[in-house]
This record gives C-alpha cells, structure tokens and sequence, in this order.
C-alpha cells in the first residue's frame, strides 16, 4: 500500500531556492519515487543537478495546457490581459488533481515544494489505513465553492485539511472530479480510460466546472482549495476510507531560519515537536527573530515548541501554530517576561471591555443611539480589535446605512476568531447581501513600483495582517525596478504583477492596475506607506457614506493637500500604534475637500471608470492627483478627507530621487494651469481665518452665502464645520463654475441667484475685498436684496 510517488509542483525559482533539501525529501518521505511537476526549464535544472536519476518530471502543459485555463480566467474576468500568476494559483491545484488520472499507483503524495520534513513518517496507520493530516485553519469561501460544486457539502470537522500535504487515493480523485462534471457512471468509464491525451478536454473541463461555481467577484481572491475540497469530499462520501491525524508543521519557518543554513542537528531538535518546516517564498528571517531558534542557550532550557508559542505571543495577526494540550505550567522564560503579571491584567482588561459592551448594548435596547455610539467609541479606543464592538457598531449604522452596517460586520469578522460567532456574523452579512441592497465592493489595492525594495516589502506585510482576506487584491506595476523588488513581488502567490520593460510613471501605472480589477473599487497607495490597524476600513466607511461620495482620503505623518498630522515617532511601529489609536468611530470623521492626495487615495470603482483614471500626461508625477480631483469633481461626485484613517508614511522613497524633480514640478504646474485654466493652488484650500469670524454656533441653522466660491473650497468646509447651515455659492469664472456645480449649489452670476431667491434669507455673505469692489450697481443691488437686515460681511470690508 506504501508504494506510491510523492508530486511536486515547483516553479524554476523555488527548484534553485531549495534544491539542496530534496535530498532530506527522498530520505524521510520514503516514496518510490519524487515527480516534479513544472515547466522544461524545471526539467532542465533537475538533469543539471544531484537529484538527476532520483526524481521523476512530469511536463505540466502534458497534464492540462495552462493556455486552456487560462483562456477560461481571462473570459470569467472579462478582460484580455491577465498576468499569468492569477491563473496559476488555480492552475497549480487542478494539476493536482488531474494527476490522479495518469498516477499508476493507488495513491500519490501531493508534497507542497517548500517544507521540508524534520523525520521519516509514514502516511498509513499499523492496519493499513492512510492519513489524512489536520491543521488549524479556516477560509469561508474555500466552502461557498464546495457547496456550490456539491450541493449540501460543508465544513464537516473543526480543523483544516490544509497541512502542505495530502495523499490520495487516485480512485477517489477521479470520482470527485466525475462528480463535479456531473458524469454518469458510463461517462466516467469511458473517461477513466481514455488517459492517452492525459486530459479531461474542454468543453466542460471540470477546472472550468470549477472556476465557474466561484461566487461572483471571489474568483480573484483565491477561492478554492483543492485539500479543503478532497478532504470534505472524503468525510462526506468515503467515511471509512481514511483516519485523522494532528500535523504540526513550523508554517513560519522562513522568518526564523535560513534554509540554506539548516543542519542535520536543526532538524533533529525540531523533531522532537514538528514533523516539518516550510520556506515559504517571500519569508525572510527578521532581525529580532536572527537567534530565537539557533541560540544554544535556549535549545538547552526550552523546546522548539515553546520558544515557538512565545514568539507567537507577538503575532498579532496571521498564521498561528496551535496545539490542543496547552501547557499549564509556565517555562522560565515566560516567567521572566510576566514579572508584572499580565495573567491579572488582561483579565482586568478583558472585565473593562465587557463592561463597555453591556453598557453599549444597554443603551441599545434602551433607543439610545448616541450612548450606544460613545461606548463604543470608548471601547475601540482601548481595544482597536474587539469584534465584538464592531459588531455591535453595525447594528448602530444599520437603520440608515446598511453599506456602513455590512463594512462593520465584514470587520468583526476579521478580528473574530470564535467560530460559532463567525457563524452568526456571516449569516447577518448574507442576510445584507440578500436585500440586493449592498454597493459595497472589494478593493483592488494599486501600488506603483519603483526600486525602494524594503519599503515595498514592509508594506505588503502590513496589508496583509491589516485586512480581511477576500476583501481585497494586491495590484502592483513595477515600473523597471533593478534593485530586486520586482523579482521578490514576482514569488509573491497573493499579488497581481504588472512588469513594465521602462519607467513609465506614476499616472500611467497607476491606470495599468486599476484595469485589472474592473469590478472592485480603487484603493491608491504609495509603496512607501504602512497601514495602521483599521486604516482602510474607515476609508471605507468614508467612501460609502453615501452615493454622492466619489473618493476618500486618509491623514498622515507626511502628506500634501493639508493631510498631514504633526506626529513624530522614532520607529515606524511608534506611527503604526498611534493610527490604532486615533483610527477609531468619530462623530464627525469626513471633511469635504476640494482636492485629495494621491498617496493612499479610495476612489469608487464605478467613478474610475466615469472619469477614465489618471491622466497620463502628467507623468512621471506631481499633479495627476489634483488632476483626478477636478475630473470627480466635475463629475459629480464628492471628495472626503478621513480623520479616523491614518497610515504611516515614510515619503519621497522613489519618485524625489529624479534629479529633474524641481524642472517636472513646475512644467506640470503650468499643465494644470493650461487645462483648466486657473491656479490650482489659489482655490485649492479654504479661508479658514475668515470662516472662523462666523458668529454661529455648530448646531445653528443659517443661510450664508458667498460671491466668488471659487471650486468650493470654502463652502466645502464651511459644511463640514456648520452641518445645518445652507451653503450657496455664485461664481461668475465658467472654469471655476464648471468643477464647482456638481457638489454645491453655485450659480453663475447674481441674476441667476435672484431667480431662484426673490427675498431675503441670507445672514451671512463673504466677498472678497478685491471682488468687492469690483461689483457692478445691478450686482449690488440683488446682493443687497437677498441678505437680511444686519447680514454680517466677511472679511470686513
């Protein structure tokens, strides 16, 4: 029964990157053979190495042509261009499978390419059983696709069939796909034995059957497992076919080891706690992390597992190893670390935050909205992560805005790790989405590549462990880097990469990306940046305030367009904690602005689209924001800066290194002025000095109007700090008009206004001295006779 292969689907890069492992591979799988499964150039580098003669190839265009999938994903997409990573995460799975359909014994052995096993281990029990191996993990829409593929098939057992491994057994392989096309047993006979073309053929390949159960507007994040399928299959259909076991793997190996510096010692100490380590492409060993594992010092007190389960204290998000007997006695080093007890300080903790709930929820029941809303607040502030509140916070936003609601409740679910409440949050969301009432998309996030490696790197690290999974797609255009990070971002699985052969720009690339996710909205972010915990989500919740509001932008520690906050911190951490802290539910979040910065800027799908992206005239950079400003502007739509979503800026990493920095600044200043034909920065920011001088109070209600509102900065504003006020504006300039009308009311000159206001109603005018004295008796005149006695003019004249 132990007599089969073990299948590795490898990529040129990884072959080289672990070579020098396969030799512990042969050893401790104790397969009859190793079949790598690749392209020729794989083929090519196995007949050049040590392992020519103890491993197999198996040509990967011989089992399915990734052209065939291929075409299939860019149809589902709608799209011509399609970098050939998104299909290849699905690609690498149906080779997989297909495997069984050319596999000569019982059973193979899928081994993922970058673990290694620490020790020889058998895949079948002392009676001849076979193992299937369980881990700790859980993705939702791994089971939307299998129930959709096998009507009634879900989750059967806690755990995760995801272990980097799997044996099948061929005959149940072959049944699964034949039950996913939906074959009759003669069609499976005649397919069973029709291997000659070593293919199901489409029409009807069962990856096409696949790809298309994907619920719409998943098929980019990933949504189907090939182990989470076959091992559910396997407990639904084939009960007795199989025994469970616990596996446990070093998942993170890459962050704490090199592989290329891994002794035969290393890997006997690691077996005494795990069967087998991964080097997960992009993983590298962190500074802090350079001794936790090599240090003789403590290999001699601890285990491999409990310096594993102390340096996961500090994961606050991401992967986690779990074992089911917890220790209940401290080790010394743990004991070291808890001098001040934390044991009694997070129950402390854990009593004031459920304080807060019963108090959030009493005000609930109660009709108190606003109490409701502060002990949330209040909540949130001390604990940025706690599902529980923003479940709580959905409820809160439900009655008038179910797209905020359903933002909330997506969140919670990120930060919940309790699965019978995660069963109760989804179904809440699936209830939302089953009014048809739901806008909300998914973000593609577009970052602009260019050199400035660790940056980009940080930053992908940060998205990662910020966002929910499924909510979001990595997009980056790499502009002809050579400092390796378009080689690093090429190993990345859960990024689309678009390499230009030259520098394009900033607008253009930015344009490039967005065209790969036509259905999801715009998120635009400096490869520079860091999000801070709930940097996007209140973006989000920005954009979605309501249908008029095309773009959202967040504060920062270094922005232009008056986004910047003065906060300074020694390391990037100090800027990432202080976002946790003031990225929390405000009152009164948004300030309308006329213009936002393009440095992590939230722009609805659909708005992209009306206003065709950037203008790539202004490439290589400065203004194309501005520029994208206006087009929103003028379309319509609304522009909102985000107080509650700061993000960590380092500023200036690529673009400020052109040496005709100063030269392209001031030729794009004269572009904007020449296409729109006014001065961007004379009408770009409010009079706040002046706006000051308005003797009301927030919560009046008045009438206030303004001769020469110029694009709106300052009704803009005034809005913002006088939420019941009436704002009107009048703007003889047709440039100026043109932008402005779309989210104000502005008219063109005093006539205008005199047809739509034949009385007095206004206590508030704001001239300019200069546009003052240049008005005209009859201007005048209709000035003088829709203002109330003792209309207060500002700035005094």
């Amino acid at each position: 029964m132990e007599n089969y292969n073990a299948i590795i689907l490898t990529t040129p890069t990884d072959f080289e990157r672990l070579q020098d492992s396969y030799a512990r591979m042969v050893r401790n799988l104790a397969p009859r053979k190793i079949v790598f499964i690749g392209s020729r150039k794989v083929q090519e580098l196995i007949q050049q190495s040590d392992a020519a003669g103890q491993v197999g190839f198996y040509d990967e265009d011989d089992l399915i042509p990734f052209a065939d999938v291929h075409q299939i994903m860019k149809e589902l997409l709608q799209t011509d261009e399609l970098p050939r990573g998104v299909t290849g995460w699905y690609y690498q799975q149906f080779l997989k499978m297909q495997y069984a359909f050319v596999c000569k014994e019982d059973y193979y052995l899928i081994w993922d390419g970058d673990t290694v096993p620490c020790k020889p281990f058998s895949m079948f029990r002392e009676d001849g059983l076979p193992y299937l191996d369980l881990k700790q993990e859980y993705h939702e829409e791994y089971f939307h696709t299998i129930e959709n593929l096998f009507p009634g098939m879900r989750k059967s057992i806690a755990k995760s069939f995801i272990s980097e491994h799997m044996l099948i057994r061929c005959d149940i392989m072959k049944q699964l796909i034949m039950d996913v096309m939906n074959f009759s047993a003669e069609d499976t006979a005649d397919v069973v034995k029709d291997t000659a073309k070593n293919n199901i053929q489409t029409p009807g390949a069962f990856y096409e059957k696949i790809l298309r159960a994907i619920r719409p507007g998943q098929i980019m994040n990933t949504a189907f497992s090939e182990f989470e399928t076959y091992g559910t299959y396997v407990t639904f259909r084939y009960t007795d076919a199989y025994c469970l076991r616990d596996w446990h793997s070093f998942r993170l190996g890459g962050e704490f080891f090199h592989p290329e510096r891994m002794k035969d010692e290393d890997y006997a100490w690691l077996a005494k706690d795990f069967d087998a380590i991964s080097f997960e492409k992009g993983h590298t060993v962190r500074k802090d992390h350079e001794e936790i594992f090599t240090s003789p010092r403590y290999r001699e007190k601890l285990s491999a597992r409990q310096i594993l389960e102390l340096a996961q204290q500090e994961f606050q998000e991401g992967y986690k190893e779990v074992w089911d007997d917890e220790p209940e006695k401290k080790t010394a080093m743990e004991k070291d670390r808890n001098t001040k007890n934390p044991e009694v300080l997070k129950k402390k903790e854990d009593h004031a935050i459920n304080e807060i709930i019963m108090e959030a929820g009493r005000c609930e029941s109660a009709g108190d909205r606003d109490g409701m809303f502060l002990a949330i607040q209040k909540g949130l502030k001390q604990e940025h992560d706690n599902y529980e509140l923003y479940y709580m916070l959905g409820f809160y936003y439900l009655p008038e805005n179910i797209d905020q609601a359903y933002l909330c409740f997506q969140n919670a679910l990120f930060y919940c790790h309790n699965e019978e409440d995660r069963a109760v949050i989804l179904a809440d969301m699936e209830n939302l989405e089953q009014t048809g009432r739901i806008r909300v998309r998914n973000t593609a996030i577009v970052i602009v590549s260019y050199n400035a490696c660790y940056f980009m790197q940080r930053n992908i690290e940060n998205i990662r462990k910020s966002l929910p999974d499924g909510s979001y797609r990595i997009v980056v255009v790499d502009n002809a880097s050579t400092d390796g990070v378009a080689e690093w971002l090429q190993e990345q699985d859960d990024i689309i990469l678009l390499k230009n052969a030259e520098n394009k720009g900033f607008a253009p690339a930015c344009n490039q990306g967005a065209e790969v996710l036509q259905d999801h909205d715009i998120f635009l972010l400096n490869n520079d940046t860091r999000l801070a915990p709930n940097a996007l989500f209140w973006l989000r919740m920005g954009l979605y305030e309501s249908e008029k509001i095309g773009a959202a932008g967040s504060c920062s520690n270094y922005a232009g367009n008056g986004q910047q906050i003065e906060v300074e911190f020694t390391l990037p951490d100090g800027y990432l904690q202080y976002g946790a802290s003031v990225n929390v539910p405000l009152r009164e979040p948004y300030e309308e602005r006329v213009r936002l910065s393009g440095f992590a800027m939230l722009v609805r799908g659909d708005v992209w689209k009306a206003v065709s992206g950037m203008d790539e005239d202004f490439a290589p950079g400065y203004f194309e924001d501005d520029d994208l400003s206006m087009k929103i502007l003028k379309a319509g739509y609304r522009l909102l800066y985000c107080r509650n979503s700061f993000i960590y800026h380092a500023g200036s990493q690529s673009f400020i290194k052109n040496p005709d920095v100063d030269q392209i600044f001031m030729d794009h200043y004269q572009l904007f002025i020449n296409k729109y034909g006014f001065d961007i920065f004379e009408f770009a920011a409010a009079d706040q000095e002046m706006i000051r001088e308005i003797p009301y109070q927030k919560e009046d209600a008045f009438n206030i109007l303004q001769i020469g509102s110029g694009i709106g900065a300052d009704l803009k504003y005034i809005r913002t700090k006088y939420p019941h006020a009436n704002v009107i504006g009048v703007e003889p300039a047709a440039v100026l008009y043109e932008i402005s009308k779309g989210t104000d009311m502005v008219f063109r000159n005093t006539v205008e206004l005199k047809k739509v206001f034949q009385q007095p109603v206004f206590q508030v005018l704001l001239i300019a001295k200069k546009r003052y004295a240049g008005l005209s008796k009859e201007d005048m005149e209709i000035i003088e006779s829709v203002c109330l006695p003792g209309c207060i003019v500002l700035p005094k004249v």
